[in-house]
């Protein structure tokens, strides 16, 4: 079957990324993160969009873009292209980089792109890279430094046009970021507190897990225990697999411990997190 086409992206806000096929490592050194920052520069001057903030992570890339006249889809393609010429050649191989084509939503409002904001600078954080959030001003595979003004722009990164969008002044603007971000660390360490059974031993996120399970069932109108069970209907699936994205990327819970909770396979709590999500969901 074809694949539909994806929606105009003309004159909106996305959040997008893409990620390497079967979980490979996209960048191994800052070398490699070096040449994509390049890559990137050049193709972002060429397609006519507004790449308003950025994350680079080992295995994937998250991006909050502004299409202009021409499609995301081609700025997309070449630099996936560009990334996956250096992959290849550096590991004497050929074949696919990229796990299917780049996944991406709309923003919805400004609260939505604030909370994107955090997200996405977040990343490096939630993986363990950086220590904390004075660290992650430091960090330099994303646009956080940028935008707080702890470094120059990079010459592809609109950032003025990225602080407008939270607030009338930049200095308010970094002020309203850096009080999300602090909201979201106090917010992850709460959880990361509460993640103890009735022993007090660590459990792994699964209390958090199984709250989440049900208010996702709610929200969608399935019945938890045919979740749980493995029901086959679409309207489950659909559960199951958001289910699946919310516990990993927003909630950080391993995927062993999600897999274990819903009684799936790791590879198919994998599978679910590389398939492309619904419209207007991640």
């Amino acid at each position: 079957m074809a694949r539909r086409p994806r929606p105009p992206a003309e004159h909106a806000i996305h959040h997008v990324w893409t990620r390497g096929i079967d979980g490979v490592a996209l960048f191994h050194d800052d070398a490699d993160r070096r040449d994509f920052v390049e890559r990137l520069g050049c193709s972002v001057a060429e397609a006519g969009v507004e790449w308003l903030a950025w994350a680079l992570m080992d295995t994937h890339v998250h991006a909050v873009v502004r299409a202009d006249e021409r499609p995301l889809s081609r700025l997309m393609q070449r630099v996936k292209t560009g990334v996956a010429v250096r992959f290849n050649l550096r590991a004497e191989r050929a074949g696919h980089v990229f796990q299917s084509r780049f996944g991406s939503r709309p923003v919805r409002d400004d609260a939505d792109f604030l909370n994107l904001l955090c997200y996405v600078h977040r990343n490096p954080l939630t993986a363990g890279l950086v220590r904390d959030l004075h660290a992650l001003e430091r960090h330099p595979w994303t646009s956080y430094g940028a935008l707080l003004g702890r470094r120059t722009p990079y010459a592809f990164e609109a950032t003025e046009a990225c602080l407008a969008r939270v607030a009338a002044s930049p200095a308010e603007a970094r002020r309203r970021i850096r009080d999300a971000m602090a909201r979201r660390e106090r917010q992850s360490s709460e959880m990361r507190c509460q993640d103890v059974d009735a022993a007090g031993r660590p459990d792994g996120g699964e209390a958090r897990l199984r709250t989440w399970i049900g208010r996702i069932c709610a929200d969608l109108g399935v019945s938890e225990r045919a979740l749980l069970e493995g029901a086959r209907d679409p309207r489950v699936s659909h559960a199951r697999t958001r289910v699946c994205r919310v516990a990993v990327h927003e909630l950080g819970i391993r995927p062993a411990t999600v897999a274990r909770v819903l009684g799936l396979t790791r590879a198919a709590v994998t599978f679910a997190l590389r398939r492309q999500p619904r419209r207007g969901s991640f």
